[in-house]
C-alpha cells in the first residue's frame, strides 16, 4: 500500500461504525494482562530456577515448624513457618507456602513443633524448601496459564478489529466507487447486554453494469440513524470481488 492510510489512521473510519472505546479497552486490557504474564513468568521461571538448584546443589536438613497459617485454599494459599540450623550453625527462619497436603500428611493435622525435611542452598540458605512441597510452583504456574490464555484471547479480539479496520481502510483508499448505490432496508438487532446492531442493506452496479446486493454491519446507531429506504449512497468495492464493499459515511 504506497499511498494507503497509514496504519494509527486505520481506526478513523472503522470508528464510525464500531465504538472506539471498545478498542481502547481492549488496548488497555491487552497492556494489563502483557505485564501479569511478563511478572508472573519472572516470578515462576526465578521460582522454578531456585527449584532445579535445590534438587543439584541443595543440602537437605531437618526443620521444626513453627507457625501454621492457614489459608484454606486447594494449592499454596496455606503456609508455614519453620526454622532449620546449617551446617555452619546458622539459624534460618522461613516461612513457605504449601497444599493441603504436607510431607504426606493433611495440612490440618500440623503442629508447632512438628519435624520436616528440607533443602537449602549451602550458600545461599534462605533458599530453602520443604521436601516434597511443590504447591507454589504450580500455584504460579496456574496464575501464568490463567494469564497467557487471557492475554491470547484479548489479542486476539483485538486482531479481528485491526483486521477489519484495515480491510476498510483499504476499500475506501484503493476501491474503485460504484456506478451508483441504494438503501434497500435499515434493520435494528438487539443483541445481548442491550447492544444493538444495524444491519444496512444496499445494492449497487459495478463498472460492468452488474448488480449487487450487499449487508454492512454497524454497531453504532448513530452513524447511521440519517439512512432510509431508498436513499442514494456512495459505495466503494474491490474489483475483484465486488461483494467486498463499503459504505462511504
Amino acid at each position: 500500500m504506497k499511498n494507503g492510510i497509514k496504519p494509527f489512521k486505520y481506526f478513523v473510519s472503522y470508528g464510525k461504525r464500531n465504538y472506539l472505546k471498545n478498542v481502547v479497552a481492549l488496548f488497555v486490557m491487552l497492556f494489563i494482562t502483557s505485564l501479569f504474564v511478563v511478572f508472573t513468568g519472572v516470578d515462576w521461571g526465578k521460582r522454578f530456577v531456585q527449584y532445579r538448584n535445590l534438587q543439584t546443589d541443595g543440602i537437605e536438613g531437618i526443620a521444626f515448624l513453627e507457625k501454621v497459617f492457614k489459608g484454606g485454599g486447594k494449592s499454596g494459599t496455606n503456609s508455614v513457618c519453620y526454622k532449620f540450623n546449617t551446617t555452619t550453625d546458622l539459624t534460618v527462619y522461613k516461612r513457605e507456602k504449601t497444599g493441603r497436603v504436607l510431607c504426606g500428611q493433611p495440612f490440618s493435622s500440623l503442629v508447632k513443633g512438628m519435624p520436616v525435611t528440607i533443602y537449602y542452598l549451602p550458600y545461599n540458605p534462605s533458599v530453602s524448601l520443604i521436601a516434597g512441597n511443590t504447591a507454589i510452583l504450580r500455584t504460579r504456574f496456574y496464575f501464568l496459564l490463567f494469564f497467557s490464555i487471557a492475554f491470547c484471547v484479548v489479542a486476539f479480539a483485538l486482531a479481528g478489529h485491526w483486521v477489519g479496520a484495515r480491510k476498510l481502510n483499504l476499500l475506501e483508499s484503493k476501491g474503485t466507487k460504484a456506478r451508483r448505490g441504494e438503501i434497500v432496508s435499515v434493520n435494528s438487532v438487539l443483541l445481548r447486554g442491550n447492544r444493538t446492531r444495524i444491519d444496512v442493506q444496499y445494492t449497487f452496479f459495478d463498472e460492468n453494469r452488474q448488480k449487487y446486493r450487499v449487508t454492512e454491519e454497524f454497531w453504532r446507531p448513530e452513524a447511521v440513524k440519517s439512512l432510509r429506504e431508498g436513499d442514494a449512497v456512495t459505495v466503494m468495492y474491490d474489483p475483484d470481488l465486488p461483494k467486498k464493499s463499503c459504505i462511504l459515511l
